[in-house]
């Protein structure tokens, strides 16, 4: 095994996994090789690992909430804006 670290871009709602691979050595230009005929591929995870430093996911915490982020930590925003659109659609957070 070898270990890469890949980003998780859904959120736990999604029927899909989504990941964020940057292409940046033999083995990820290979995996993207793979994924362009291949539809399904067999993965082993772990993680994640860190948190968001601000409890935004409880709808009664704050009124108003700004993400910022760049390069790869765009990923982990997604997918807290995937869970917070989830919530809005679900009838579970009101948005503006």
């Amino acid at each position: 095994f070898e270990w890469h670290p890949f980003s998780i871009s859904s959120s736990p709602q999604q029927k899909i996994v989504t990941f964020h691979i940057r292409k940046a050595g033999r083995w990820t230009h290979e995996l993207y090789k793979l994924a362009d005929y291949k539809s399904e591929i067999d993965i082993m995870f772990e993680g994640p690992y860190g948190a968001v430093g601000v409890d935004i996911t409880s709808p009664d915490r704050y009124k108003m909430a700004m993400l910022f982020s760049g390069g790869i930590g765009v990923t982990p925003m997604q997918a807290l804006c995937n869970h917070i659109m989830y919530e809005h659609s679900s009838g579970k957070r009101n948005m503006k």
